[in-house]
């Protein structure tokens, strides 16, 4: 290498110029610094970007709009096949009937033990668990969602109905929000975030999110040509609630 103060040649790991006896051990000093410094630049680009979990929320709202449209035509088609109306009694009823108590199965769902009312026909897979009652025209999907947090949910209620518009919008189905609203309710210690309101033709649609241990439970109720009852949401919220027993 050169003297920097004299330019001679000097051997690389001489500390000091034997020609003016100018130190060398600065501009050894000074390789050292650019090498680390160069090294701190690569480790801070090389240093991964946090995670945006807004696309998965939307994922998410997406798989629960397909699944919806897929046995939601099943009730349909159900609903149109049957052709013969029962004739209700028009007589007065003297006494109230007492209500009867609802009758319960047990339905395993992923880690999950689920008490279902006796009337729903139960058809469950690794991913979904579906509940259909043909009698009343209404159905039920659940799954799992460990990718957000019941709490990150809320802290988005407001904006949830327009992107659902959003996704709607790039979707080959067409759905109606404009009676649509987001609140949240308990049912059974299990905090809900229900989306009612939404229709797609002569169907009414509930997309909800409900809590659990370590997600949400993703809840979606379809009803042909009827709106949705209070007490047919507390059935089916009820039932979802009851996943949460042994680990609430």
């Amino acid at each position: 290498m050169k003297c920097t103060k004299c330019g001679s040649e000097i051997q690389d790991n001489a500390s000091f110029c034997t020609f003016c006896g100018m130190p060398v051990m600065k501009n050894n000093q000074n390789n050292e610094m650019n090498i680390q410094s160069q090294n701190t630049n690569n480790m801070i680009n090389n240093t991964p970007k946090k995670s945006n979990p807004w696309p998965m929320i939307i994922i998410t709202i997406v798989v629960a709009i397909i699944i919806v449209a897929i046995f939601a035509g099943i009730i349909i088609y159900k609903n149109d096949s049957d052709k013969t109306v029962p004739i209700e009694n028009t007589q007065e009823k003297t006494e109230e009937t007492p209500k009867e108590e609802v009758e319960t199965k047990t339905v395993d769902f992923l880690d999950y033990k689920f008490t279902i009312p006796s009337n729903y026909t139960v058809s469950n897979s690794s991913s979904e668990l579906l509940l259909t009652d043909m009698g009343s025209g209404l159905a039920a999907a659940i799954i799992y969602e460990d990718s957000v947090t019941y709490d990150t949910l809320v802290t988005m209620k407001d904006q949830i109905i327009s992107i659902l518009e959003d996704v709607e919008a790039n979707s080959s189905e067409s759905y109606d929000f404009s009676n649509a609203y987001t609140e949240e309710k308990t049912y059974n210690g299990t905090r809900f975030l229900i989306t009612s309101g939404i229709t797609q033709e002569s169907l009414v649609l509930d997309l909800t999110y409900a809590e659990t241990d370590n997600g949400v439970f993703l809840v979606s109720i379809a009803k042909a040509n009827a709106d949705i009852t209070d007490d047919e949401r507390d059935e089916i919220y009820s039932a979802v609630a009851s996943a949460n027993n042994d680990t609430f």
